[in-house]
């Protein structure tokens, strides 16, 4: 008999496995479904019926590693490999400036990777690249990198304060070093799942010559790893022949310097009649406020903080212009939202005061969060 796909990839549970061991035991002439529990023979029974489920669901896991739709982990990272030459990015760390103040009366030598940073909720380490020599009386800035890649390592403006390697009379901070940030490098995420098969997906549509919307969003995916989310209007909105991409990160909008990567990679892949001209989507903030009942047990801070970030990680996985269901309009569902809350451990019910409402998203815009104010009840 002819198995398909999807009896493939929907194993029978042991339970069920089980009862199929009995039905034929049954049939063959044993008393099985008499068998007492921890009796010998239904111990066996049990047994086998655990391997061969077993077996079913190694069986079904391969066959979802042999679809870029299903396949999820290091093993889309080996399928895109074997199947469309892409490697999965890597993250990156967060680079930037660090500024060394000495009150003290003598100068400080500093070399490279001499001085451990923390910023200042203790959560992010950064060791020095650079070193110096900071005057009495004066200051040093020196380059930074945080040891570990993410990010969350893009922590805000004079937040990095505490100094693990201590220098008589020094004090350490991140000001603005100019266009309103300390970072000259900024950490990102190893890519996600989601990118990684869009960019699959992608990869045929630059197998032409005549580009079609897809291929612009393979080109900019390809030209920045800031790159996470790509909108693109073909509409010759700008006259004959135009095309407008809309580019964003995976956590708000793009910075120019992207902006700039993408139009200049895709200017060398578009055809000559093409004309292309690539921006930053427009982010717009969004509050989230809800009341949120937990399992007494499990009401910690490492639940709500989990609660948050599955909000957030639902807001920032929306798609350029908001999720399209019908017509041109897009949203944030109101729905989705409060199931994002609900698959964390321990939440049992979710009141989502804010927005109240699905979220109609302006059209070549995203969504980025802006304040949260969540309440905890335990249940």
């Amino acid at each position: 008999m002819a198995i398909t796909l999807q009896q493939i990839q929907h194993p029978i549970s042991e339970d069920e496995a089980l009862e199929w061991v009995l039905q034929v035991l049954t049939e063959l002439g044993f008393s099985a479904r008499s068998w007492q529990q921890g009796s010998v023979p239904l111990t066996f029974a049990t047994l086998f019926a655990k391997g061969y489920a077993g077996c079913f669901q190694t069986i079904a896991a391969y066959s979802y590693m042999g679809f870029n739709e299903t396949s999820t982990n290091t093993a889309l990272s080996a399928f895109s490999r074997s199947h469309y030459d892409n490697s999965r990015v890597a993250a990156t760390r967060t680079q930037g400036t660090v500024r060394l103040t000495n009150a003290s009366g003598a100068p400080h030598v500093v070399t490279a990777s001499q001085l451990l940073f923390k910023d200042v909720n203790n959560s992010f380490s950064f060791r020095n690249l650079t070193g110096g020599t900071i005057p009495a009386g004066g200051t040093l800035d020196v380059t930074v990198e945080a040891e570990v890649a993410g990010s969350d390592r893009n922590v805000a403006l004079n937040t990095i304060t505490v100094m693990t390697t201590t220098l008589t009379g020094v004090t350490c901070t991140n000001p603005d070093v100019g266009g309103g940030t300390w970072i000259t490098s900024e950490g990102t995420d190893v890519e996600s799942d989601t990118v990684l098969r869009a960019r699959n997906r992608g990869k045929w549509s630059t197998r032409t010559y005549a580009s079609p919307p897809e291929a612009y969003e393979q080109f900019a995916l390809e030209s920045s790893e800031n790159i996470a989310r790509v909108g693109v209007d073909d509409s010759n909105p700008g006259g004959p022949g135009t095309v407008h991409v809309y580019i964003a990160g995976a956590a708000g909008a793009s910075a120019a310097g992207d902006v700039t990567d993408a139009q200049d990679y895709t200017d060398d892949r578009i055809p000559i009649t093409s004309d292309c001209t690539v921006y930053a989507a427009v982010a717009d903030s969004q509050n989230l406020g809800a009341t949120i009942y937990i399992e007494a047990s499990k009401n910690t801070l490492a639940t709500q903080t989990a609660v948050e970030q599955a909000a957030t990680d639902y807001i920032n996985g929306l798609p350029v212009g908001g999720k399209v269901l019908t017509g041109v309009t897009g949203y944030a569902f109101h729905s989705e939202i409060v199931t994002a809350i609900s698959s964390i451990d321990g939440v049992e019910n979710v009141s989502l005061i804010t927005p109240a409402a699905d979220v109609a998203v302006t059209m070549w815009h995203i969504l980025v969060v802006g304040s949260i104010h969540f309440s905890y009840v335990s249940v």
